[in-house]
């Protein structure tokens, strides 16, 4: 890998700007974006559509930057470090272990990275892979982050959920 090479530092699509699905003519947005250890990058595109049985959002997809139309290219909103994906890093909360599988872009800026944990259930079934916010990771790949830096990225660059799983509301 090559994080020089022009698909690690292309502009991406402004996040949660009206673009339109070539494939489906759905209008939305981009809402996420997830690049993968070798650079491709796909967006969760979300339909602004409403349900008719639920009244609730219809539910989004994932899509590649060539299927939407109406985007506006903005650069990273900051550095992410390609050089650690596919390293063993540890989430410092929770002592979960793994590859760095990937890198979520939300529309805050707060990055986030996918950890897949090596080895498989008693059922033969793979651990599942985990989604952390880069500040709570280390890695010896990645720089270490100060109290300071990790303060000001939580500042600057919020995490969409603060950190709390998305609450259940029946």
């Amino acid at each position: 890998m090559n994080p020089t090479d022009k698909k690690w530092t292309a502009n991406i699509v402004q996040l949660n700007e009206p673009v339109t699905d070539k494939f489906t003519g759905q209008k939305g947005a981009a809402v996420l974006l997830d690049i993968n250890t070798e650079g491709a990058r796909t967006y969760l595109f979300q339909p602004k559509n409403l349900s008719p049985e639920t009244h609730q959002p219809v539910s989004p997809f994932w899509v590649t930057e060539d299927r939407l139309s109406g985007v506006k290219l903005v650069p990273l909103p900051q550095r992410v470090p390609f050089e650690a994906l596919g390293s063993i890093v540890t989430d410092r909360v929770t002592g979960f272990t793994g590859s760095l599988l990937g890198f979520a872009i939300h529309p805050t800026g707060c990055l986030h990275v996918q950890i897949q944990p090596a080895g498989t259930q008693k059922s033969g079934e793979k651990i599942a892979a985990c989604d952390f916010c880069i500040t709570r990771i280390t890695g010896k790949e990645l720089t270490k982050l100060t109290k300071a830096a990790i303060e000001e990225e939580h500042r600057n660059r919020p995490s969409p959920t603060g950190g709390v799983p998305p609450r259940r509301i029946s």
